[in-house]
């Protein structure tokens, strides 16, 4: 495992599960969403967005944590892994309301001058919660046929269901890399 892409609906943890895993291989951590966020959660211009993309997917080895469709076949056909956080709805509904709750109460930059707000989360047609409850279910379905019929056969597939199974899978990988 060299090229690690980590999916799943938001508030699965896919960052931090992706942070703990480079960290552990050895290998950088790609946010796409880093990418796609300028200051002020505008939509970085697409030319720019394809120049760092195509500059992540360069490298030898990567952890890289998003779900963009449009990017799918670029990422996943050089990608050797992917792994599913496929987490309950209580559970990932839970991390992101505490997430952004933490984000909001200590001002929080999400990305680079990308701050979440009371307003912005709770009160606004552009909150996380309303992106969470539109493509929940819709991206269960969506990963689980891609599960099912994996896109490209030298992809290794790994789907974690319980929050506790990922953590020994990072364990796991900690002891093999650090044995000689």
């Amino acid at each position: 495992m060299q090229r690690i892409v980590v999916i799943g609906t938001t508030g699965s943890g896919k960052s931090t599960f992706g942070r703990r895993l480079a960290a552990t291989l050895g290998v950088p951590f790609v946010e796409l969403d880093r990418f796609l966020w300028s200051p002020n959660w505008q939509k970085r211009d697409t030319a720019e967005y394809q120049r760092l993309l195509g500059e992540a997917l360069a490298q030898d080895g990567w952890v890289m944590d998003g779900n963009t469709r449009e990017n799918r076949d670029r990422v996943w056909g050089r990608a050797d892994t992917v792994v599913w956080l496929n987490y309950p709805f209580l559970i990932n509904f839970s991390r992101l309301f505490w997430r952004t709750v933490q984000r909001v109460i200590k001002h929080e930059e999400v990305f680079e001058g990308c701050v979440e707000t009371f307003h912005s989360q709770f009160l606004s047609s552009d909150s996380l919660f309303i992106w969470f409850f539109r493509t929940f279910w819709k991206r269960r379905k969506m990963y689980r046929e891609l599960f099912d019929h994996p896109p490209y056969p030298h992809l290794h597939m790994i789907e974690f269901t319980k929050p506790r199974k990922a953590n020994r899978f990072i364990q796991l990988a900690t002891q093999k890399e650090s044995q000689p």
